[in-house]
């Protein structure tokens, strides 16, 4: 039997709804306006606003306050085993978790779907935010910042072949090694948390006081067989190293390296 959804005198469910917004926004969960995150003693507060997880849309009308009480990862849970009210909303809840979020499909009989928000520690008397995990709603059709190539991670439309989102983050070289007899390197740190899989590292590099030609990060620096410059990414990806050997001053340089990844926590 077919059942009508957006027809004159059918039902419309609230699964129906989130089911085509889910779709409509690629998957994503994010914010729609609003939502901040600030810290109070041993508190986390999420400022007002509207959000979407798993394509359910929640506005939060007055701050919440979330008591950290170990460190792990602030997450917003929707558990449709609960029974709203007309009067009281049971179904939607912040709170700290430590191990993986649950994702459940909510339109396969799942009924736990947890969207990571922020990683959150505490020292028993302060919390803090250590990353910020979700950001602005973007789907198909809106798909402009995410696009952008920014040195502020953003999540893509892109899926890694495991189906996560794959992020991308730009990271400014602002010197490479000066000169030295030997090997010698440079770090950056790339301020990025709960890397899972690095999936591509490009960029360029160039003289910023000379016309002199720009090469890619991927390609050996062969104006002569003895000068190199090499470019390792950590394998958590929290450090870039470049290396360079022979006689060569490259402290002119810089560049900017373009990393992309999937997230453990998204």
């Amino acid at each position: 039997m077919i059942r009508g959804i957006t027809y004159d005198k059918q039902l419309f469910k609230s699964n129906d709804f989130s089911l085509m917004t889910k779709k409509f926004f690629n998957n994503n969960d994010g914010k729609v306006n609003g939502c901040t995150l600030t810290t109070s003693g041993n508190n986390v507060v999420i400022g007002t606003g509207w959000f979407i997880a798993s394509g359910y849309y929640t506005n939060i009308p007055n701050q919440e306050v979330v008591e950290i009480t170990e460190n792990g990862i602030l997450v917003y849970e929707i558990d449709l085993s609960k029974t709203n009210t007309t009067q009281v909303f049971n179904q939607g809840s912040f709170k700290v978790i430590t191990g993986t979020p649950q994702k459940d499909d909510l339109f396969n009989n799942g009924e736990i779907y947890q969207m990571p928000i922020a990683n959150v520690t505490t020292d028993g008397t302060n919390a803090s935010i250590s990353g910020l995990i979700w950001g602005d709603i973007i789907g198909d059709a809106i798909t402009t910042d995410r696009l952008v190539y920014s040195t502020t991670e953003k999540a893509t439309p892109q899926k890694w072949i495991d189906g996560k989102t794959i992020y991308r983050k730009v990271i400014y070289i602002s010197s490479l090694p000066g000169f030295d007899s030997g090997l010698s390197e440079v770090t950056y740190s790339t301020g990025i948390v709960n890397m899972k899989t690095p999936i591509k590292m490009d960029g360029i590099y160039y003289d910023k006081n000379s016309s002199q030609a720009s090469w890619s990060i991927n390609n050996t620096y062969n104006y002569r067989a003895d000068r190199r410059i090499t470019t390792r990414l950590k394998n958590d990806g929290t450090i870039i190293t470049i290396s360079t050997s022979g006689n060569v001053d490259f402290s002119n340089y810089e560049g900017y390296v373009i990393l992309e990844y999937t997230k453990t926590t998204n």
